[in-house]
């Protein structure tokens, strides 16, 4: 039985929950600092989305569960 990825993305307005963590987001090593942050939820890291990114920062780009506990 798969797990929907929306379920396990911690609520707020960062990746991470009360442990520090979230499935989805990693650093890709070969980046530079501020521009490292990947999300596999969205197949996307900081150098591909247009604009200014915090994914290095764990700031969602989802909007998933980004409402306030």
């Amino acid at each position: 039985m798969a797990i929907n990825g929306r379920m396990v993305i911690p609520r707020g307005p960062y990746c991470y929950d009360e442990n520090g963590v979230c499935p989805f987001w990693c650093r890709e090593p070969t980046k530079q600092p501020q521009e490292d942050g990947y999300c596999s939820y969205l197949g996307k890291g900081d150098w591909q989305l247009e604009g200014f990114s915090l994914l290095w920062d764990q700031v969602k780009e989802c909007d998933v569960n980004d409402d306030d506990d």
